[in-house]
């Protein structure tokens, strides 16, 4: 991955140093210097990018130092990062490059989830860990929003989030929905649910589910989800929008991601 990066981060770093010098209409000279923006990749990629463990591995956050917890699913175990009680210790530029050099040093043995310097640590004006944002796609609609409406229909009829015996009338009231043609896909049926696109999981994050699931499911799971929905829809909404809540949305949205781990408990080992 470095050396297929490596071109780019030589071609960005003399384009924001010494630029493109040309001449306007007028025959005036100017030149015009261009900067790394946010990088966005998928979360499998953005281990590579990054000469990181994956992000189901120990450490595998590339944004803070938890190294996650290890808890039972199905017949085997899986890792998972529940929401901490305080806030972690970040990454940052300097202490990915620490952690880097340790696991040089260490003759490939990871450190703190890093295997290895990344050729974008290199590139000029752009922040290495900050840079890099959450891939909405997997992490949010195809991730939690899709594990979590499994959940709730694959649940034990011990689990008061059962949805499975009230899957008829939710399907029906899903069904019947007609959205504008904007939305490029329609409402499929919640029997088919692990076939849904991450469009689809999108539009049941965003506009069904906090309508078809009212009275379903508890009371206290329905208010939990229908906040979280909201805060998602903020989080997409237009950007003055955005930075007027950002900090409010942010705090509420660690309250709820501490909640959400209390609400569906999970055996740790």
């Amino acid at each position: 991955m470095n050396t297929f990066l490596l071109p780019f981060v030589q071609t960005m770093n003399a384009l924001s140093t010494s630029g493109v010098v040309w001449e306007d209409s007028q025959g005036h000279e100017k030149c015009t210097k261009v900067f790394p923006g946010p990088c966005t990749v998928d979360s499998v990629a953005r281990s590579e990018v990054m000469c990181m463990g994956q992000f189901n591995g120990e450490h595998g956050c590339g944004w803070c130092e938890l190294p996650g917890e290890v808890v039972a699913k199905g017949n085997g175990h899986c890792r998972v990062y529940p929401a901490p009680t305080s806030a972690p210790k970040l990454r940052t530029h300097e202490s990915f490059l620490r952690h880097a050099h340790k696991a040089r040093t260490k003759r490939g043995k990871v450190s703190c989830g890093v295997k290895g310097t990344s050729v974008l640590t290199l590139l000029t004006y752009f922040s290495f860990c900050s840079g890099f944002v959450v891939d909405y796609m997997h992490a949010v609609c195809s991730g939690f929003v899709k594990a979590t409406t499994l959940m709730w229909l694959k649940s034990k009829k011990c689990r008061s989030f059962r949805l499975r015996h009230h899957l008829e009338e939710v399907d029906k009231l899903l069904l019947s929905v007609c959205p504008v043609w904007e939305m490029s896909r329609l409402p499929r049926s919640l029997k088919d649910a692990k076939y849904w696109k991450s469009a689809e999981w999108r539009n049941w994050l965003l506009f069904y589910s906090p309508v078809v699931l009212s009275g379903y499911i508890p009371s206290k799971h329905y208010k939990h989800w229908y906040i979280i929905c909201r805060h998602h829809a903020l989080l997409v909404e237009h950007l003055y929008r955005f930075f007027e809540e950002f900090e409010s949305c942010q705090d509420r949205y660690a309250k709820l991601s501490y909640e959400n781990t209390k609400s569906y408990t999970a055996k740790r080992t």
